[in-house]
């Protein structure tokens, strides 16, 4: 008998781990789920799901890593050749993200030039390499920031890891200002020769 509920007790537990996994996968109920240009989570749903994974990661002891992107060039691309070739961009990237993602792990946008990434249960390494390679061959300058959820911390923790790793790359990637007729050192004038005085006084 003891034998019995033992069994019947952890077979109780797996039912209630399969559930929780199953559930924490559905979008949040009741809110939109895709962002219109990228085909990507909003934001709102992002934050939904960073509190249902960081409670299964707490009770199940797995473990995750936080990716985020930054469309580098995205605002100087605006500017320059007008906000319909930014929506283009976003768009390629929203589709190099869904490619590389293949729907596995969670990705939203969740800024105008930002994407963010959950990874549950697997190293995050090679994730990053392959989407650092199919931005490259897009052409699209990227910066990434990188948070593991550590033991003693929160995804809330990796989040913040990841985007301030996110801003060193993003500063060092950032495209150089050029220089204007405003920043230019002033012209120091020639000082006259000898006898010019002279022939100008």
């Amino acid at each position: 008998a003891a034998v019995r509920l033992y069994a019947s007790l952890l077979g109780g537990l797996a039912g209630s781990e399969r559930a929780l996994a199953h559930d924490r996968l559905q979008p949040a109920s009741g809110e939109p789920s895709t962002d219109p240009l990228t085909g990507l989570a909003t934001r709102q749903d992002w934050d939904q799901r960073v509190r249902t994974e960081e409670a299964y990661c707490r009770d199940f002891g797995e473990s995750a890593t936080v990716i985020v992107i930054e469309l580098t060039g995205l605002r100087a691309n605006n500017e320059v050749r007008g906000h319909a070739a930014g929506d283009d961009e976003l768009r390629q990237a929203g589709a190099v993200v869904r490619e590389v993602m293949e729907g596995k792990h969670f990705s939203a946008r969740v800024s105008g030039d930002c994407f963010a990434m959950l990874v549950i249960g697997e190293p995050a390494d090679e994730i990053v390499a392959a989407l650092r390679q199919a931005f490259a061959r897009t052409g699209t300058t990227v910066s990434f920031g990188v948070g593991p959820r550590r033991q003693d911390g929160t995804l809330d923790d990796a989040q913040a890891a990841a985007f301030a790793e996110l801003a060193v790359e993003s500063q060092r990637n950032a495209p150089s200002p050029q220089p204007s007729a405003m920043s230019l050192p002033p012209t120091t004038a020639a000082r006259p020769g000898p006898g010019e005085a002279a022939l100008n006084s």
